[in-house]
């Protein structure tokens, strides 16, 4: 595999999951942030509203709305839906860490009032011992992850703007930041891919060219093979190694 290849790919691979991730997981968790900081930033009777109308979406309308609205803010609505009675409970502010002191406040209001049941709202959190004890009681618990989603499509369109388009900037901020990330990753693939060395040619056997074998040695007059009789004729040539010169006899002057 081409090792610019490997680095494109895992550059590709790497940016296209961090594009995914800060834009359809990540973005939507700091448009809710946002949104509901924008939330706390508005006037009680502007939230009691919001969520007033919120629940008209689902059928629970105001019971008995007083006409002379008092200027005191009012934390807890009576909700009716046919012959059904439910109770709001509005905790305004982001700040809100709901333990089960208010949520057992509001099943004891359900007692009295003969409720079906409630419904409390608030920007912040709901913490564990405030859920359980909610399980007892038919309350619905809406706190922040899950009010976002009912009250997006009321607010004012100015607002509802701003929040998704600071969400999408800081979205593309992050996913350009991560391409770049991307880009580094892909060259340290490449870096640390090991070279693979392309497989050596054999060398070709330099071969010394063969000698002919020398004919045996015979005496040119009968007094040199009077006199050489006694000594040790050259060896026959004998077969030797192709890439072994032969050896060489040593010659012997005859005798006079």
């Amino acid at each position: 595999m081409s090792i610019w290849f490997l680095g494109l790919a895992v550059t590709l691979v790497s940016g296209a999951a961090a594009t995914a991730y800060f834009w359809l997981v990540r973005r939507p968790r700091d448009e809710m942030s946002y949104g509901l900081h924008a939330l706390s930033g508005l006037r009680w009777r502007e939230f009691s509203k919001l969520v007033l109308a919120a629940m008209a979406r689902r059928g629970l309308v105001e019971a008995s709305p007083d006409p002379q609205d008092s200027r005191e803010p009012q934390s807890t609505f009576l909700l009716a839906r046919g012959d059904e009675r439910w109770l709001l409970s509005c905790k305004h502010g982001s700040a809100y860490r709901i333990a089960a002191a208010p949520v057992q406040e509001l099943a004891a209001s359900i007692r009295l009032g003969a409720a079906h049941g409630g419904i409390l709202a608030t920007e912040g959190n709901v913490e564990k011992e405030g859920r359980d004890a909610a399980q007892g009681n038919t309350i619905e618990l809406l706190d922040g992850p899950h009010l976002w989603p009912e009250v997006v499509d009321l607010i004012e369109p100015s607002l509802r703007d701003q929040v998704i388009d600071y969400a999408a900037a800081r979205a593309k901020r992050h996913i350009g930041i991560a391409w770049l990330g991307a880009v580094a990753i892909g060259a340290l693939a490449m870096a640390a891919w090991p070279n693979t060395p392309a497989p050596a040619r054999p060398a070709a056997c330099c071969m010394p060219p063969q000698r002919p074998c020398r004919p045996r040695w015979k005496p040119s007059s009968p007094w040199a093979a009077t006199a050489t009789s006694t000594s040790t004729p050259p060896a026959a040539c004998s077969a030797t190694p192709s890439c072994m010169p032969s050896a060489r006899a040593p010659t012997r002057s005859a005798a006079c």
